[in-house]
């Protein structure tokens, strides 16, 4: 009497948990000859070739057991382990085959969550781990990787929450409480961000220096966070984006001297940057050297022609220091080459109503085109919202001031003057709750800009920065 499949299934997958692996396949063959259609028989087939190595024979083997019974999860299940260990992108197609025939099955939920994030789907990644509901506590990489995914989609309080978790299972790791203390200083948790940090503080590499950085200017403690700045840029010089960093520390504490020197040094070593050309100009223009701001737009224009910002800067510079004429020629020549820069049409609507142009006039259609071509390109650029609203009550059309009024609250609820212009608008159209609202939080807002203004200007770094690091030497 001929051997029953279920037999053959039995004896060939005892063969494959003692790690007989040739064996098994003889068995698996032996059985197929005479129940070719049996799908047990492929799948054992199929996973004793996978424990050899074999892939392709072990795919061809499930696959063939999957035609013959599309719905044998065995087959499926070992397919998925052969696809998770080969990267390959039908992986998440047949691990929803899976979960369609059974959804309760945890570890093809889990490989699937991982999946869609390692391939940047984080939306669709977060629906399954939060379907996993702690199933993975203990799964280093899908804690990592659902952390991350939380951080991408902004839900900063979740991400430190999984972070967390990963840091526990990984303690040495550097990375791991660089991640946490990352997500806690997005979550608002500043002095438990500090803490995090603090054992990789005596000899952090760049990436946590600069963290550091943010994390102390946050609670206050400037000095401190000058300090780790200049450290990051000792420990790598020859990256750009520290030194404009710090320019930014610079710009917020009135202490735009310090960033010009700090920033020139980084030019000296990266003279083909043009960031640091525009990040010089910007701290030029805010203590009025409009010609050395205008000299290093222009340097930054032509070291990076591809973008407008340079052009964008050369303009406004011109536009504030009185040259109205010359800003508008810039500006229309660089969107001659930069249509589609948000910035550049933002500025050309901007010179042109603020060079005094009629309502009716083909200046004033410009103005308004360009305006709405910035908001178009960049919704949530704020200036071009207050600028429509400012064209609007020129034109007497109060529903447009409303409009883009509100728009531009949305975008930054502190924005003064759409509050000004909302208030207004709102006692027009006899809205006098809106409007005594609004009266309300602007009283609020200058009380807080006070408070800020106070907090800002009490620490100037120009009084604790030393030397600025030299160039190295030419060889």
């Amino acid at each position: 009497m001929a051997q029953q499949p279920q037999a053959t299934s039995a004896s060939a997958a005892a063969l494959v948990k003692s790690g007989r692996y040739d064996a098994a396949v003889s068995e698996a063959k032996r059985g197929l000859l005479i129940h070719p259609k049996d799908p047990g028989l492929w799948t054992i087939e199929g996973i004793a070739y996978a424990m050899q190595g074999e892939d392709e024979k072990a795919l061809t083997a499930l696959r063939t057991a999957s035609r013959i019974s599309p719905d044998f999860v065995r087959a499926l299940q070992a397919e998925a382990q052969i696809l998770s260990r080969q990267h390959d992108p039908e992986l998440a197609v047949v691990l929803k085959r899976i979960l369609r025939l059974d959804p309760n099955d945890s570890t093809a939920r889990e490989m699937l969550a991982l999946e869609q994030a390692r391939r940047g789907d984080c939306k669709s990644a977060d629906i399954n781990f939060r379907q996993l509901s702690g199933q993975f506590d203990t799964h280093a990489e899908s804690l990592e990787r659902y952390g991350a995914c939380l951080f991408t989609e902004g839900d900063y309080a979740k991400s430190t929450a999984i972070f967390q978790q990963f840091q526990i299972l990984r303690p040495a790791s550097a990375e791991a409480r660089y991640n946490l203390a990352l997500a806690q200083m997005r979550a608002g948790q500043k002095k438990e961000a500090a803490e995090t940090l603090k054992p990789l503080l005596s000899s952090p590499d760049v990436d946590t220096a600069l963290l550091a950085s943010d994390v102390f200017e946050d609670l206050d403690d400037t000095p401190q966070a000058v300090s780790f700045m200049r450290r990051a840029i000792v420990l790598d010089p020859m990256r750009p984006d520290s030194y404009m960093r710090f320019a930014e520390l610079c710009m917020l504490h009135d202490s735009y001297q310090t960033g010009i020197d700090m920033v020139s040094a980084g030019i000296a070593r990266l003279p083909h940057d043009s960031g640091l050309y525009l990040t010089r100009g910007l701290l030029y223009g805010a203590i009025a050297q409009y010609d050395k701001a205008e000299a290093d737009f222009r340097h930054a224009e032509q070291l990076d022609p591809t973008h407008g910002t340079g052009a964008y800067g050369v303009g406004l510079v011109q536009d504030q220091s009185d040259h109205p004429g010359e800003a508008l020629a810039t500006t229309r020549a660089a969107l001659r080459d930069h249509p589609q820069d948000a910035q550049l049409n933002f500025l050309l609507a901007r010179i042109l109503i603020e060079g005094g142009v009629a309502p009716g006039s083909p200046e004033f259609a410009e103005a308004v085109r360009a305006a709405e071509t910035a908001v178009r390109l960049k919704p949530n650029f704020l200036p071009p919202h207050d600028l429509l609203a400012k064209i609007d009550d020129m034109r007497g059309e109060t529903t447009g001031v409303i409009e883009q009024s509100r728009e531009a609250l949305r975008i930054d609820p502190s924005d003064q003057a759409a509050m000004y212009r909302l208030m207004r608008a709102a006692r027009k159209t006899g809205d006098t709750a809106t409007a005594q609202a609004l009266l309300k939080q602007v009283a609020d807002q200058h009380e807080h800009a006070r408070a800020e203004e106070s907090q800002r200007l009490h620490y100037k770094i120009v009084e604790s920065v030393g030397p600025e690091p030299q160039p190295p030497p030419q060889h």
